[in-house]
């Protein structure tokens, strides 16, 4: 049986109403909600300067998780390792597994916004190398402090010298390492390093960039540079987000989703729409977000998935079968859609519509090729 393990994704992008506070607030009950119907996890996503992301620093909401609940998983997706310093964020690696008692997760990218990345000073061609060199001075510094030793490291972008490592995660090595993406290098990658897999957009097109990550990750490794991550993991998840609204029709589905999905197109769109110019690229950008949040392709595509439970089950099963998945991180609470409606999404959702995907039967006809399972 092909079994299917839910988490929960989060922009925690603005809706209209709510004082700032008073939307934290809300998402504090709704991940414990999250908790209570027994998601495996929470994923907050790190945007800068629009309203698409209200939590630019995932750390402090995540460290108020980490508090406010006590079984489901908590972790960025992803850190944007080019915007840190990794010290500093070896050292909040360690606190938020400490305080979670074990619980984080870590989502890591490169970041792929210009406009974000611009407003740091960075320009998207100079991230990979910081990238590349963050990740192995995080890795470093979390081997070092198992021996309670120092940190001394030289690089084009971070050196260290005989820095007192007193902190380490809870978790032996460390969290489970994720890597999100849309591309199929990046994929092959993540899965030449065994990260564990999130994806994007249509299912169709993802499959692709799941078969070559399953494949990566079969292939020995070629050195010690590029030694497998995650070494403890029993499995490599595969996994996608969608955006859900289930109600008890599909005519309600449908109010509630046209109700709020200009909110969310207008925070997905943002810093194209307001910081385009009569420049080719800033056009094409503009037309690629455009592109992007077409409703009816998202609906088309199995993005947005929005109906009665049954409606939803048959959308996901298709989503689940297309591109091969093990894992969904659902975004119940996204563009205008009310605090009440989200809860009563997560609800209905794990309710009627998880059940037979946890326990495999979803999927009467057999599993997909591959016999990857949660």
């Amino acid at each position: 049986m092909h079994k299917v393990t839910f988490g929960m994704f989060d922009w925690l992008d603005r809706r209209p109403g709510p004082l700032l506070h008073d939307l934290y607030d809300e998402r504090l009950e709704l991940v414990a909600l999250a908790e209570q119907a027994g998601f495996h996890g929470y994923y907050l996503a790190e945007h800068h300067g629009t309203p698409l992301g209200l939590c630019p620093s995932p750390n402090v909401f995540l460290s108020a998780l980490a508090r406010s609940t006590t079984t489901i998983r908590l972790g960025p997706m992803c850190w944007l390792l080019p915007l840190y310093e990794p010290l500093r964020l070896f050292e909040e690696l360690c606190m938020l597994d400490q305080l979670s008692h074990g619980r984080l997760e870590v989502g890591l990218g490169r970041g792929v916004s210009r406009h974000e990345l611009g407003f740091y000073n960075l320009g998207v061609d100079e991230t990979r190398a910081r990238f590349e060199e963050a990740l192995a001075v995080l890795l470093r510094a979390i081997e070092v402090s198992r021996t309670g030793g120092t940190l001394t490291t030289s690089g084009p972008h971070y050196a260290y010298r005989e820095v007192p490592l007193v902190l380490s995660p809870l978790q032996d090595p460390y969290p489970p390492l994720w890597y999100p993406t849309s591309s199929l290098s990046s994929a092959a990658w993540a899965g030449s390093r065994h990260l564990h897999l999130m994806g994007l957009g249509p299912a169709r097109q993802f499959r692709a960039l799941a078969d070559a990550y399953r494949r990566a990750a079969a292939a020995p490794s070629l050195s010690d540079a590029e030694a497998p991550l995650n070494p403890d993991a029993a499995e490599l998840r595969v996994g996608m987000n969608r955006q859900i609204i289930v109600c008890e029709t599909d005519d309600e589905a449908r109010r509630v989703l046209d109700a709020a999905f200009p909110a969310w197109k207008a925070n997905f769109t943002r810093l194209a729409v307001d910081r385009q110019d009569a420049g080719e690229a800033s056009q094409a950008e503009l037309r690629h977000y455009e592109a992007r949040t077409s409703l009816h392709a998202l609906l088309d595509d199995g993005v947005i998935l929005a109906g009665s439970p049954e409606t939803v089950r048959r959308g996901l099963a298709d989503v689940v079968r297309t591109a091969d998945l093990s894992y969904l991180a659902c975004t119940f609470a996204w563009g205008a859609v009310s605090s009440e409606q989200a809860r009563r999404s997560l609800s209905l959702f794990a309710d009627e519509v998880a059940p037979s995907f946890l326990d495999g039967t979803w999927d009467r006809s057999g599993a997909p090729s591959s016999d990857a399972t949660s």
